[in-house]
């Protein structure tokens, strides 16, 4: 046996079943699952590496969260930036999800510790509590300080000062401003959510496309060395073109628009029709991963057009009525 990523033979033993759509979104009746195709240390390696980051630290991870399929938890994460839109001297603050209501589909949010550094034409930069740059290192940037705010409970703020202190930042208390929410008298507020799309998020969703692939194709198909450049991007993260992964929030179902969705439930197709071989990958419908799998096929030409719906809500999985303009089953 050979595995469909690191192509190595193995005995039976070293093998796992393995998802086609990993488990952190979301559990199905008649789930597609790949049988002695993905070895073990690959397995291992994909859990560890791709998947615990993606379910914890992504856009798609409040997703989660949102639809019910994990409870929420609380992980501290770089990868995610929430920023306060109320006007005045708390817009643009950095703020950390500590709650999800699931009965008021609401989320419980805070403000960090942080400082915001107003420059010469009123913008404020801001910087949480661990993190907050030297002197040179501002400058450095060409932020001049012409003001100082420093945000946060009262029991940070003895550590923000100190901090400043440390790198060479003088802080002169001249006033405050009253905290914009607690929690006996919770505020409404807008943020605005920016989760970093990288490597690995783009990983994680082509494994997605590939585990599909083999799952529809015969295990001889997927092995082929026309697939190695994403192969090899999969499972180590290897050099690719910048256009073989595009992402956009174009609606993928038919008779769908930007205010309008029949689902939130995951939406993977495959198509090819004699160039490349291209994968989308939805996930809660709501962002596109277009992956080519390959752009030449080093084989004889066979017609995929394949695609599935897997919703959430009644944990079933369905085949998707065409492929150029797709619609749910009736």
């Amino acid at each position: 046996m050979q595995c469909i990523y690191c192509k190595k033979g193995k005995g039976k033993k070293e093998f796992d079943r393995e998802h086609v759509l990993p488990e952190l979104l979301g559990k199905f009746k008649n789930n597609f699952v790949l049988h002695n195709k993905v070895c073990k240390e690959c397995n291992s390696y994909f859990g560890n590496n791709l998947e615990v980051i993606v379910g914890r630290e992504s856009f798609e991870s409040y997703l989660r969260y949102s639809y019910g399929i994990k409870k929420f938890n609380k992980h501290p994460t770089n990868r995610i930036i929430i920023k306060c839109r109320i006007d005045g001297d708390f817009k643009g603050a950095l703020m950390e999800i500590i709650l999800f209501d699931k009965e008021k589909d609401t989320w419980h949010g805070d403000l960090l510790p942080q400082v915001a550094f107003i420059d010469a034409a009123g913008e404020k930069h801001h910087f949480v509590k661990g993190n907050i740059p030297k002197i040179q290192d501002l400058k450095d940037k060409g932020i001049e300080i012409k003001g100082i705010h420093l945000i946060g409970k009262e029991e940070f703020i003895d550590d923000l000062i100190g901090e400043l202190g440390n790198n060479g930042i003088d802080f002169q208390k001249k006033g405050s401003q009253s905290f914009p929410q607690n929690y006996d008298n919770p505020t409404t507020v807008l943020v605005k959510i920016r989760a970093q799309i990288d490597d690995i998020n783009l990983r994680f969703m082509a494994k997605i496309a590939f585990n599909y692939l083999a799952f529809s194709q015969p295990a001889n198909f997927v092995l082929n060395d026309s697939f190695d450049l994403i192969r090899n991007y999969i499972r180590h993260g290897s050099d690719i073109p910048d256009r073989l992964i595009t992402i956009d929030r174009n609606p993928l179902l038919q008779g769908e628009s930007s205010n309008h969705s029949f689902t939130n439930g995951h939406l993977l197709t495959i198509e090819w029709r004699g160039g490349p071989i291209i994968a989308k990958v939805r996930p809660f419908n709501h962002v596109t991963y277009r992956i080519i799998l390959c752009n030449s096929f080093g084989g004889i030409y066979r017609s995929i057009k394949i695609g599935h719906h897997f919703d959430i809500k009644s944990k079933t999985i369905s085949k998707l009525q065409g492929i150029r303009h797709i619609v749910l089953p009736h």
